[in-house]
């Protein structure tokens, strides 16, 4: 090999180190959330970094939606989520994202009880 393509290939190397090493600088994970027999969401609570995606399955008999509970950036998905079918969310600020399924939740003075969830994005 000549030295010509030795030097690039350490060039490419040493870049791809320190491209990892930025700090917040995420490669685009995919993390699941899966809708549950019991009208909940599993995990309910889900820690991810930031520009990683969200991937919610429905492998349960019922029909079910994500609704974001943050009013001042609503990311909501308006089509149901049927049964097999998925739907994917990716966040890029930090932050607590609240969501429920309107179908098997209520909120009652901002508290959610049943199908609720939060991802937290670092």
């Amino acid at each position: 090999m000549s030295s010509r393509w030795s030097r690039r290939i350490v060039a490419v190397f040493v870049g791809a180190v320190m491209l990892a090493m930025i700090p917040g600088l995420s490669f685009g994970v995919t993390t699941r959330v899966k809708a549950k027999d019991n009208n909940t969401w599993g995990p309910a609570h889900k820690f991810i970094g930031r520009g990683d995606t969200v991937k919610w399955t429905n492998p349960s008999p019922r029909r079910h939606n994500i609704r974001s509970m943050n009013t001042a950036t609503d990311w909501s998905f308006f089509k149901k989520l049927p049964r097999n079918q998925s739907r994917s969310k990716r966040f890029t600020r930090r932050g607590a994202y609240y969501y429920r399924c309107k179908l098997h939740s209520t909120v009652n003075n901002g508290d959610c009880d049943g199908m609720c969830g939060i991802i937290h994005v670092n």
